[in-house]
């Protein structure tokens, strides 16, 4: 218990807070204040007093200053609280009320306020399809952003993966658009054509990172600026895919490695 402040109660005072607190009709900080001095005037330590109130050492501290320097009642009640002034005083707040609750004055009763200014409504924005092409090891050979998902788009992506490659693979995996047989049938025609079920699961998983990049960018503002971020992206994240067909443990924990010294002293994220 505080020396420093010691609470000691009239029978007077004692009495009006034992019926006050036993008639349950107190605001809740009103009753802890009151259960705080009773137990320091019954002579309960502050750590029983935080215990049984279920209260902070601070609030018993401040209601047993205010009760020993002011009066009971300045320990009961609420301190003012900090806070911006009022804008309105009193009585100007009683004008405000009752000019708001009058009859208007005549020629006004049909005032009508203006509406406000109509924004334009948002410009449309054209669907794009982002067309990627992968080889078997996971590395990304081609990335191109195409507003249609027809024949032409496939074989504008194809005939660039040609030019660039500088000739057919053995086999090519896509998913089930038709769009890529019948291109497939025009310019490569000794390819042989796999989509069946899951094959391009490889491909579809590619597809995370841009999606990870997207949300935490909160979307691309433009389809040109999809191109030339995927550009880039797939271009440094290619250097950080270990090669599939000749995979180890100890190649594994290397790639790792040298992935982690990246993110730590050159600041780069894959």
């Amino acid at each position: 218990m505080n020396v420093r402040y010691r609470v000691d109660l009239s029978q007077a005072e004692r009495a009006e807070l034992v019926a006050l607190v036993s008639g349950g009709k107190q605001p809740v900080r009103r009753l802890k204040r009151m259960q705080i001095l009773l137990a320091a005037d019954a002579g309960v330590t502050d750590e029983g007093i935080a215990a049984s109130v279920q209260t902070s050492g601070s609030t018993i501290y401040r209601t047993k200053k205010r009760f020993v320097e002011i009066s009971l009642e300045a320990a009961l009640s609420e301190e003012p609280r900090p806070g911006a002034a009022r804008k309105l005083s009193g009585k100007e707040e009683v004008q405000l009320v009752a000019l708001a609750c009058s009859d208007p004055p005549k020629g006004c009763a049909a005032l009508k306020a203006s509406s406000p200014l109509r924004k334009s409504p948002p410009r449309p924005t054209q669907k794009r399809y982002l067309w990627r092409a992968l080889d078997q090891d996971g590395y990304v050979l081609d990335e191109i952003v195409q507003v249609d998902r027809n024949t032409k788009a496939a074989q504008r992506l194809l005939t660039r993966l040609l030019r660039k490659q500088g000739g057919p693979p053995k086999r090519i995996v896509t998913d089930k658009l038709r769009s890529y047989g019948a291109v497939t049938i025009k310019i490569m025609t000794k390819v042989e054509h796999r989509r069946h079920k899951r094959l391009n699961n490889r491909a579809e998983d590619s597809h995370v990172p841009i999606r990870k990049r997207e949300r935490m960018m909160q979307g691309f503002r433009s389809w040109p600026g999809l191109q030339r971020f995927v550009s880039t992206f797939s271009a440094i994240r290619n250097l950080f895919v270990p090669p599939r067909s000749s995979r180890s443990a100890f190649s594994t924990h290397i790639h790792c490695l040298i992935t982690e010294f990246v993110r730590r002293h050159l600041g780069v994220r894959i």
